[in-house]
């Protein structure tokens, strides 16, 4: 690079760039991959703790690219969360501070999940956001943990220091995305089913009446799904003088169980009767 560099010929800028693309870039990019490993223990091969730079999004003249854009944002190193550039220290306090909000956010949505009368589909949507922030949130801890590790593996004096220091990160994501995934299964759940699976309400219906032609039994039966609750509210509006309830339904959506129980409890009905099959919610 000596004879080019004072040089302003053309064929000269040419071959000097020629020499810094094709053979002194991959020689730095081998060095950075040393460096990076920290010389220590084994050489990582893995992409996710690659010493090539991070993919770079809004330059005017982005250098050639093989991978697509969908590779390049689940690319790990795309992702600031995850460039693993602060302390091990530092990572550890400032996620346990961003997935705290999670495991609170999980929690509320968990209460919200035993309301028949709040708006429960709503919550189930935001249910799944939530889980699904607290996997991609806590996987990227992980990955922090592991690049700054990887990064500060040589830079101390004892190595199991930083060893140990990355394990608690891992430790810690871990289980904050399992506890948030906890408190938010039952609306996950219930999202699955109403959302993939379907599920339709029972079905209520007068099969008992007297000699007025006044309405005293009513018939549940079916799966117990969204607007269970409702459907025996209105049954039982339609027909005031009711005082017995049969019941034939396999179960369905707890939820739903415990609203038609509420409801049973604070109307006239003083009989329930199982007729074939009272399974699951429907107890």
């Amino acid at each position: 690079m000596g004879i080019t560099a004072k040089s302003s010929e053309v064929k000269a800028l040419k071959m000097r760039a020629w020499l810094d693309t094709t053979v002194l870039e991959p020689i730095r990019r081998k060095k950075a991959g040393r460096e990076y490993a920290g010389g220590f223990g084994p050489r990582l091969p893995s992409s996710l703790l690659s010493a090539d730079p991070a993919p770079e999004v809004g330059l005017e003249d982005p250098p050639p690219r093989t991978d697509s854009t969908t590779q390049r944002l689940l690319d790990p190193r795309f992702w600031k969360i995850a460039s693993g550039t602060w302390g091990l220290k530092t990572i550890m306090a400032m996620r346990f501070i961003g997935s705290i909000f999670g495991v609170a956010a999980s929690g509320l949505l968990s209460d919200k999940a035993w309301d028949v009368d709040s708006n429960y589909l709503f919550w189930t949507w935001v249910s799944l956001l939530v889980a699904f922030w607290a996997v991609g949130f806590n996987a990227a801890w992980m990955v922090g943990s592991l690049r700054s590790g990887a990064r500060r593996m040589g830079d101390v004096f004892n190595p199991w220091l930083t060893i140990s220091l990355v394990m608690l990160n891992l430790i810690a994501a871990a289980y904050m995305a399992q506890t948030t995934l906890s408190n938010s299964s039952y609306l996950v759940n219930l999202w699955w089913r109403v959302y993939v699976v379907g599920s339709p309400p029972v079905r209520v219906a007068v099969s008992g009446e007297d000699a007025s032609g006044r309405a005293y039994e009513l018939t549940l039966s079916g799966g117990i799904g969204i607007g269970s609750t409702d459907a025996l509210r209105d049954a039982l509006a339609k027909n005031p003088g009711v005082t017995r309830l049969v019941l034939s339904s396999p179960g369905g959506l707890v939820i739903e169980g415990f609203g038609l129980a509420e409801t049973v409890r604070t109307s006239g009905i003083d009989t329930t009767v199982v007729v074939g099959e009272c399974s699951s919610a429907c107890t």
